[in-house]
């Protein structure tokens, strides 16, 4: 499985988190990309169910974290939007800059940036396990850790008419979508395993 640091893809997939809606932030996250000298091939404002929401957060399906993060794609009943953005690298594999552009925690990037509280701050509130861990992760961006995990949410997140609409865009993108959808189609068709 491929790592962050294995990525070759010039393209990916980012996610605003409906908390940085709330707090109209989805704008100024948007602009930083884009400022940053990635392109927003296809950007759409939609509802997570969750079944979405837990499939974004599949690859951390062990960790104590999971089910707050899921519920931080929901976000709540004044705020449950969120933004799915198809990114473009001209320059090189798209996943790191995206997660440079995150941030982790309290080190830098949008997590910093657009912080609601650091750890520590919310630590002398007085939050401490799950009530810490649900608000930590309400961090403004997702953006999954492998080429692998990338593709399989857009081909869950995207129509296959939005997919299509990338084919004149770049048609090598385009390519590797549909691949991971034929191999989705073959999967499906495999007789249960006894």
């Amino acid at each position: 499985m491929d790592t962050i640091n294995e990525s070759k893809l010039p393209y990916s997939i980012a996610i605003i988190k409906p908390d940085a809606h709330k707090d109209i932030l989805a704008e100024m996250i948007t602009k930083e990309i884009e400022d940053s000298g990635l392109v927003i091939a296809h950007r759409k404002d939609m509802v997570l169910s969750l079944e979405q929401a837990e499939e974004i957060y599949s690859e951390h399906s062990a960790r104590p974290y999971f089910w707050a993060s899921v519920k931080s794609l929901q976000g709540d009943k004044d705020s449950n939007y969120a933004t799915v953005l198809v990114v473009e690298s001209n320059e090189g594999p798209c996943i790191a800059k995206l997660q440079e552009i995150k941030g982790r925690s309290d080190m830098g990037g949008i997590r910093l940036k657009y912080r609601l509280l650091s750890k520590q701050e919310l630590e002398e509130q007085g939050l401490f396990g799950n009530e810490l861990i649900e608000e930590l992760s309400k961090n403004r961006l997702h953006v999954p850790d492998t080429d692998e995990a990338c593709k399989q949410l857009i081909n869950k997140l995207l129509t296959d008419e939005e997919i299509n609409e990338l084919k004149e865009r770049n048609p090598e993108f385009y390519k590797d979508l549909r691949e991971i959808v034929k191999e989705n189609k073959e999967l499906k068709m495999l007789p249960p395993v006894r």
